[in-house]
């Protein structure tokens, strides 16, 4: 299952309590219980104590991690470019203020 269908699963049960002003965690927790464990941990482990809104509001609060986790995915953090991939003058050496390469010992002479 991938995590569109895992949030259209929550979306669906979520809709299914009564949320009649709001609803704790534990309520939450109780209602996925019999029906989906991941969901049932997920929702345990990232929403916080207190009372949610609705469904929506429940839906905002658990990380894109949570989905990952709940899936069987190691978190990779966010993505980003590979060093390589990025344009640098590192290996150039020092620069000025002005951008012109530095000049003295140790200031990119070999």
């Amino acid at each position: 299952m991938d995590t569109t269908e895992m949030r259209e699963l929550l979306q669906g049960y979520g809709g299914e309590l009564g949320w009649s002003g709001s609803a704790n965690r534990d309520q939450v927790v109780g209602h996925l219980m019999g029906r989906d464990a991941a969901l049932s941990t997920m929702v345990n482990e990232y929403v916080a104590d207190g009372t949610d809104q609705d469904a929506d509001h429940l839906m905002t609060v658990i990380p894109e991690q949570a989905w990952q986790n709940a899936q069987g995915y190691a978190w990779r953090g966010g993505a980003s470019l590979a060093l390589e991939d990025g344009p640098s003058d590192f290996g150039d050496g020092p620069t000025d203020r002005a951008g012109r390469k530095a000049a003295g010992p140790g200031r990119g002479e070999v």
